[in-house]
């Protein structure tokens, strides 16, 4: 939430980088966040920095695991 806001106090050009910042929690599904968007509803590029942020995700090491190797990354995303 906090980029959505400083991006949108750049101005208008910068509507759909706000939305992408809003939005890459959402999830094809629907179960993502903050608004419970679906399919079209998600603008593409917060879908592509949604799968970047799974992927950074997983392929560092957590306190519960260890990192995914990237091929096991992709194959766990896909």
């Amino acid at each position: 939430m906090t980029g959505y806001k400083l991006l949108q106090r750049l101005g208008t050009d910068y509507g759909w980088p706000a939305e992408v910042a809003l939005h890459h929690h959402e999830r094809e599904n629907g179960p993502g966040y903050p608004k419970g968007l679906k399919g079209d509803q998600i603008r593409p590029f917060a879908k592509v920095v949604g799968i970047v942020g799974v992927y950074d995700a997983v392929t560092h090491a957590r306190p519960q695991r260890e990192p995914f190797l990237p091929f096991n990354a992709i194959k766990e995303i896909v």
